[in-house]
């Protein structure tokens, strides 16, 4: 091997560490919810310890084309999955946003070669045709499967029990059964236990006070983000 051959091959290296540095950082940004504006700073501290990440690409605006390389390269093994997959199932979670707004978690189970992936898809609007429309909506636009095409792979869904969720008219269950009737709905058993041990502690009086009295606390900072707030503040 020629001389320059060799040191072009060590500059591409190290060319692909300084990136690999640069996208690990963008990817921890994103994932934690934080400002790409703050990837400046992050270089500069990083420069400040003594790694090697070069001496560009370190604005916001490089921080937004790595996180878009990013989020593509998780679109296309999603889409790999689910193409692949004979089957697919829904598990729908509920869950509250930074607004206090009901949210429904869609994540989705395949078994491909004797491994069983679970992958987050979606976060929609908790009512049935939000969901519904939203998880059809991603599934065409990032992972090119049409409507018929992902909804004849589904076999079935769990789901916790939320109210938008196992009705079989209004809810969700009911929705997607009469496009396809076939499909077997499973309420979690996690939260059925729950409900049920709800259910026999209600007849236990006592229990009634403290119920109120951790509901009364939750209520407090539940609507106000001034006290929620206060709340992160003294802990």
């Amino acid at each position: 091997m020629e001389p320059a051959e060799v040191a072009l091959q060590q500059l591409h290296a190290r060319a692909g560490d300084k990136f690999d540095k640069l996208f690990k950082t963008a990817h921890a940004l994103a994932k934690h919810g934080r400002p790409f504006v703050d990837f400046a700073w992050q270089c500069k501290l990083d420069i400040s310890k003594g790694i090697d990440i070069g001496n560009t690409y370190h604005n916001d605006e490089s921080c937004v084309t790595f996180v878009n390389y990013i989020g593509e390269e998780y679109r296309q093994r999603l889409k790999k999955s689910f193409t692949d997959a004979r089957f697919l199932s829904f598990m729908v979670v509920n869950a509250t946003d930074s607004s206090i707004a009901n949210q429904e978690i869609i994540y989705v189970r395949t078994a491909t070669g004797k491994k069983v992936n679970t992958q987050f898809l979606s976060l929609e609007k908790a009512d049935t045709s939000s969901i519904f429309n939203g998880t059809n909506k991603r599934f065409i636009d990032q992972v090119e499967l049409a409507h018929g095409q992902w909804l004849k792979k589904l076999c079935g869904f769990g789901a916790d029990g939320a109210s938008v969720m196992p009705g079989c008219r209004a809810g969700f269950s009911g929705h997607i059964k009469g496009k396809k009737t076939e499909i077997h709905v499973t309420h979690c058993m996690a939260h059925r236990l729950e409900l049920a041990a709800k259910d026999a502690a209600n007849k236990v009086d006592y229990q009634h006070k403290i119920d109120r009295l951790l509901l009364n606390v939750y209520l407090f900072y539940h609507g106000s983000p001034l006290n929620r707030s206060l709340l992160k503040t003294a802990c």
